[in-house]
């Protein structure tokens, strides 16, 4: 009997064990390559199975995982390499590779045995980078204990279960491309990651693999709301869907629900905290993020005082 697949990309279907034991391979590969525990590893790939299997073992490890985007040029990689100290390096990007020694994710992956223990929770588990609005990229550190209370988050505030089925075309370096992969596979629900957006692809996904729950950032929500033959996809196995990271205004999300019928639900969150806020799933508001998760509390300062306002003033969020 096939075992259902954890992970889809392209025509490749990894089961549960398989992704395992593609980790256990590369950690073995790794641990050869002289990584050893509370060391950082700087990972620059695209979306992949391998992305996934060597963050798991990294992890496995007990290293930390500096995540770089695909999309950086030479000096932002090199400002990163320069502020996070990493002593390998592991991808898929030549920029990366000529900065310093790397392990290319397309070399054979030789399935291993499985490796006994687990991280510590207040261990580092990943180096994610801000967008650097004010300079240059910032790392953000993110404990197991962190990421998985974001995950916890993430999945009670979204109501996903091992039923669902998503696909992730964000970056996976960038905090809502790995909160999602992580999520599901926590959850046990299915994904399918894609290499780069491509918005007719992302599309005949939902109808073929009956995608649940579609993921969207501004480029994607603007996408969707004018494809030309949005009407001849079959959306209807989507229960909603979501958008965070990047503002999509009201009058876009508005327009796929009129072309599609899908509803929206708000979410905000940051690289230093995953998930702040949601709506609920049943009457969200597209003027709104929602209210703060359980477990997050949110407060609204003056940016003259830095002292907390009241209800409809203006502030910011603190």
């Amino acid at each position: 009997m096939t075992e259902p697949a954890a992970l889809v990309f392209e025509e490749r279907r990894l089961s549960p064990p398989r992704l395992d034991a593609l980790a256990d391979g590369l950690a073995a590969t790794l641990t050869k390559r002289g990584v050893i525990p509370g060391q950082r590893v700087a990972v620059m790939a695209s979306n992949r199975p391998e992305f996934v299997a060597v963050l798991l073992a990294i992890w496995r490890l007990g290293g930390t995982a500096v995540l770089i985007s695909p999309a950086w040029k030479h000096d932002e990689v090199d400002h990163a390499l320069a502020i996070t100290g990493p002593a390998h390096a592991v991808g898929d990007h030549p920029v990366l590779g000529r900065l310093m020694p790397m392990l290319h994710l397309d070399e054979p992956i030789t399935p291993g045995e499985p490796i006994s223990g687990s991280p510590q929770p207040r261990a580092d588990a990943v180096l994610a980078f801000s967008s650097g609005t004010t300079g240059l990229p910032k790392a953000v550190r993110h404990t197991h204990a962190a990421l998985q209370e974001a995950v916890g988050h993430w999945r009670a505030a979204l109501q996903l279960t091992g039923r669902d089925r998503i696909q992730v075309a964000t970056p996976p370096s960038h905090i809502l491309g790995l909160l999602n992969i992580l999520t599901a596979l926590r959850t046990g629900a299915r994904m399918r990651l894609h290499p780069r957006f491509d918005i007719d692809r992302m599309l005949q996904t939902i109808e073929e693999d009956r995608i649940t729950v579609e993921m969207a950032v501004a480029p994607i929500a603007l996408a969707i709301a004018s494809h030309p033959r949005l009407e001849t996809y079959d959306l209807s196995s989507l229960r909603f869907i979501m958008w965070g990271a990047t503002p999509v205004s009201p009058s876009v999300a508005e327009t796929v629900t009129r072309r599609t019928g899908i509803g929206w639900v708000p979410a905000y969150g940051t690289t230093e905290l995953p998930v702040i806020a949601c709506n609920p799933l049943q009457g969200a508001r597209l003027d709104s993020v929602g209210r703060p998760v359980p477990g997050v509390d949110v407060r609204v300062v003056s940016l003259e005082t830095g002292q907390p306002v009241g209800p409809g003033e203006v502030g910011e969020i603190q």
